[in-house]
This record gives structure tokens, sequence and C-alpha cells, in this order.
């Protein structure tokens, strides 16, 4: 390219205008932004919401495993056809953090959020049973592998692990992950416009080189 930089692999216009529709409908709206948390549509699917209170992993400057910060809630990327099979086939998830919007927020950055406009972040209205008022923001750059097996419903009964990383080995009990919220499928038409302006935006490698 001329300018130095990787084209997008989608028409960027295309995208803008499916994401203007589709936020213009569902996340106007907080009751047609989640549907039901059906189990004839698998125990997780793309764009859950779940709830498990865990540190997100991270590799310092040493190349040391760390925790960057605790998170409650977590916001499923991962394809749902993957989840449907067996443990055995596919044992994890992929999964970013979510962070509750505070009651401060800027009404200016609260608009980009609800429309849409910032590639690097997906806003979630509140679900039914959510805390805050605001809603909740996924950090699309942050991302965390979790072992399906969180979800487990074989047993009721609280599971002990060990801690990792800089928090020692010591046991400690905790409760299993929970599906609390489950997009409906406007909002995950949404979700998807929004990954592929994410992921596959130009690219831009050589804008250093080229001043």
């Amino acid at each position: 390219m001329a300018d130095g930089r990787w084209p997008p692999v989608y028409d960027p216009e295309d995208v803008k205008r499916a994401i203007a529709t589709l936020a213009s409908g569902a996340a106007a709206d907080s009751t047609r932004f989640y549907g039901t948390i059906d189990p004839a549509s698998g125990d997780l699917c793309q764009g859950d919401v779940v709830q498990f209170h865990s540190g997100l992993p991270a590799i310092d400057e040493q190349g040391e495993i760390s925790v960057a910060e605790e998170v409650d809630f977590w916001f499923v990327l991962g394809n749902s056809c993957d989840y449907n099979r067996s443990l055995d086939e596919v044992p994890s998830f992929l999964a970013s953090p979510l962070y509750e919007l505070p009651e401060a927020t800027p009404v200016e950055f609260l608009g980009d959020l609800r429309w849409y406009r910032l590639s690097r972040s997906f806003f979630l209205p509140r679900w039914p049973g959510a805390p805050g008022s605001l809603g909740f923001v996924a950090d699309l750059t942050k991302i965390a592998m979790f072992s399906r097996r969180l979800l487990a419903t074989e047993s009721a009964q609280p599971m002990v692990v060990k801690k990792r990383w800089h928090f020692g080995n010591e046991p400690r009990p905790r409760s299993r992950a929970v599906v609390v919220a489950r997009l409906s499928q406007d909002a995950w038409l949404l979700l998807n416009a929004a990954l592929v302006r994410f992921l596959a935006r130009d690219d831009g490698r050589y804008d250093a080189a080229n001043g």
C-alpha cells in the first residue's frame, strides 16, 4: 500500500453501519440485549457472562506469571460450537474481564461505549441481578483461559483448589463459576461485528517506519 498500511479485510463503512443499526436496537434496551439461559443451547455460549472471582493472569517484565487484578465477571469470547464439544476435546474457554462502570463515568465516554464507537471495548448493559446502574465494559485487549470444568454441574459442593502465582500454594475453597447472562441474537450479532472490527482492522505495522 502507498501509505504503508495493510488494509482491513472488511469494508469499514459496512461494519460501521451494521454496528450502528444493531446498537440502536439491542443495546438501547437491556431487555432485548439478553436472552434466556436455555440448557438446550449449551452450558456455555459465546457472549455469556460468567460470574467467578479470580485473578487476571499476566506475564511480567521478568517473564514470570503474576496476577494483574481481581475480577468478578468474565465475558466469553470463544465459539459456542467448540464449547458444545466434549471436555476432553475442548477443555478450556476464553474470556475477557468485565468491569462495572463507575457512577462518575463521563457522559461523553459513556455515549461512545453505548454506541460502540470504541474498538477495544464492548459495552454490556446491566443484566437482571447485576450490580451497579450504568452497565459493564469488556476489555477485548485482555483474555484469560479457563477450564470448562469450572462450569461442571455434577457436584454442588465447593471445590478446593491451590492458589498459584505470587499468592503461594496454600489451598482455598471456592464456588463453581455460574453463567449469569446470555446474549440475545441481536446482541450476539453486534458482538461479532465489534470483534471483526477489532481483530481485522487495518494493520499499520509500517506506520512507525514511514514516520
